[in-house]
């Protein structure tokens, strides 16, 4: 797994993959990489089709 998760912005677009990454960051043991990958799944849930790729 790529443990690369970029900062939210349209560098990192809204992809299952990107997804699935954020998501494994937000769950990480590593504090910068949860609060990364928070910043990045908050940034999406304001995105059309964020919720239904989540299913």
């Amino acid at each position: 797994m790529n443990d690369v998760v970029e900062v939210p912005g349209e560098a990192n677009p809204l992809t299952a993959q990107n997804l699935f990454n954020s998501l494994a960051a937000a769950a990480s043991s590593v504090q910068q990489q949860v609060q990364i990958g928070t910043q990045q799944l908050q940034h999406w849930e304001k995105q059309v089709g964020f919720y239904p790729l989540l299913q």
